[in-house]
């Protein structure tokens, strides 16, 4: 920051260069809190309560975890039923978090949740597959 501009960094390393008398709003990633939101997706066929009921038991064993309970403001959610289409269901399951820990926290959660998955049996959408335009069909 100078007194003319201000020079932010993206995660994606670009440099992004403001003129101090157009700064309008600023977005603050690192005070108090963050917050992990993973939207799962999931077979339409699939049994939500069965698929929240092992998400809340990886939110309960993260939390108590010695690793990762410190980056942890409490323990992570089932939000519920996040979207709805044609072959999937979308869940939601969110966690607080220490400033800057967000980003490992959700890539645990998200291999926690594999893993976790493919032992009840819970299966991902499969994508749809179409002919359209597709010559000799």
């Amino acid at each position: 920051m100078t007194l003319r501009t201000t020079s932010l960094r993206t995660l994606n390393g670009e440099l992004v260069i403001i003129p101090n008398g157009e700064i309008r709003q600023v977005t603050n990633l690192s005070k108090d809190w963050a917050r992990v939101v993973i939207d799962i997706p999931l077979s339409s066929d699939t049994d939500v309560a069965l698929a929240s009921k092992v998400l809340h038991q990886i939110g309960e064993e993260i939390a108590h975890d010695e690793r990762w309970a410190p980056m942890l403001l409490d323990e992570p959610s089932v939000m519920g039923v996040e979207a709805l289409a044609v072959g999937f269901i979308q869940l939601r399951f969110v966690a607080r978090t220490q400033p800057g820990k967000q980003w490992e926290v959700s890539r645990e959660l998200r291999g926690r949740i594999v893993r976790a998955f493919r032992e009840a049996g819970i299966s991902s959408p499969q994508p749809l597959v179409t002919s359209l335009g597709a010559p000799g069909t």
